[in-house]
């Protein structure tokens, strides 16, 4: 008797888009146990940080990788890039790139000031926090992360509408209705 062997099978757009979905899973339990605030936290900024890569890495393949000192000589070989020579450029990197006309062909995230100190927010203060944990006593009230991330649903909307990101019509479609619900949510803690 054989057993039917199941795989757990990711590329970048599905991992996306499940950090995404599981941030609005995350956030919809919000109010029925405020632990969900740091799950929401880290799956919105890792499905943010996920979309940045894929637009990024539809424009140029190896914007997305930083080349690690002697790894292989540390250079990027003339015959292509290979990733294993590398580690993914930082979260910040991936929206500085994103706001630069030359990397992403004539047509940049147009940010407004209030989304970049948003994704800093994001980045240093809230995720940092909940990932890696200095013991000390942390406390948000749950309208500060619902302030930092709302304003970030513009970007993710620019790299889910991009063309780039491979996923289907139906895929995107739920993308962008997971976004419309999370906004609901935020406004709701935001207020």
């Amino acid at each position: 008797m054989t057993k039917d062997v199941k795989y757990l099978a990711l590329d970048g757009a599905h991992n996306a888009l499940d950090y995404l979905f599981q941030s609005l899973v995350f956030l919809a339990q919000v109010e029925q146990n405020l632990f969900y605030l740091k799950w929401f936290v880290i799956s919105f900024h890792s499905a943010v940080y996920g979309f940045m890569l894929l637009v990024l890495q539809a424009k140029d393949h190896s914007l997305i990788y930083e080349v690690l000192p002697g790894h292989l000589g540390g250079k990027k070989k003339q015959n292509g890039f290979d990733p294993l020579e590398g580690k993914l450029i930082s979260f910040t990197a991936a929206y500085k790139y994103l706001k630069n006309s030359t990397k992403m062909n004539g047509k940049p995230f147009p940010a407004t000031n209030q989304q970049s100190i948003c994704i800093t927010e994001l980045n240093n203060k809230l995720r940092s926090q909940m990932v890696h944990f200095k013991p000390m006593v942390w406390a948000s009230e749950s309208w500060y992360p619902a302030r930092v991330c709302q304003p970030l649903l513009d970007l993710l909307r620019f790299c889910i509408k991009d063309d780039g990101v491979h996923l289907d019509k139906s895929e995107k479609n739920s993308a962008l209705a997971y976004l419309e619900s999370i906004d609901k949510l935020l406004i709701k803690h935001a207020e």
